[in-house]
């Protein structure tokens, strides 16, 4: 499955427990978007920080809350797939 297809089943899964994900769905399509536009099937730190590098400036604060969408949703692949990393918190 593809991340893309991936993400709307995460996202699905989260909606059903009662989680408003507008920001998430959002930060979260642009990463994936990110991803897939370099062929990349899996989520690493070192893709998160190109990403960082990539979609520009932002409030360390908003780069935090970012982080911890791509941890959550990195977590969440990780339990299906080890591939995948989760970044660090910091």
């Amino acid at each position: 499955m593809s991340l893309s297809q991936e993400l709307q089943r995460y996202l699905i899964i989260r909606r059903n427990l009662g989680y408003d994900l507008y920001t998430d769905e959002r930060v979260l399509k642009r990463f994936v978007s990110f991803l897939e536009s370099k062929n990349e099937t899996h989520i690493t730190t070192d893709l998160f920080l190109e990403w960082k590098k990539f979609f520009g400036k932002a409030a360390q604060n908003t780069w935090a809350r970012r982080l911890g969408m791509v941890r959550l949703f990195a977590s969440w692949l990780y339990s299906i797939d080890i591939h995948h990393e989760i970044p660090p918190q910091s």
